[in-house]
């Protein structure tokens, strides 16, 4: 990120650089998958690293498993998850799952 900001004479904030990668990802992929399938070395490999974002889930395992089945219930329909629709979603199954146990 310091060489782009040297270049720039000023500094350029990870989301960007996070933008750009996202662009190319897909570009690498198509550029990949044009090549011929006898080439061993992946661009992919020798690309963008991205590193892990996050915490640990603070959920558990089920519930988080519970909660990542139904934002991609709602990405497939269409609907936009933000963080206020994680939220709520999270709020629910915790509500419903503390219930359940007291059942």
């Amino acid at each position: 990120m310091d060489i782009f900001s040297e270049e720039f004479s000023r500094p350029i904030p990870e989301s960007t650089f996070r933008n750009f990668e996202g662009q190319y990802k897909p570009f690498l992929k198509a550029e990949s998958a044009s090549r011929s399938s006898t080439d061993s070395s992946s661009s992919e490999d020798s690309g963008l690293q991205s590193k892990k974002r996050g915490g640990k889930s603070l959920l558990g395992d089920k519930t988080d498993k519970a909660l990542q089945d139904h934002l991609a219930l709602v990405r497939r329909a269409g609907g936009v998850v933000s963080s206020s629709v994680v939220i709520a979603a999270a709020e629910v199954i915790v509500s419903r799952d503390y219930w359940m146990h007291l059942s």
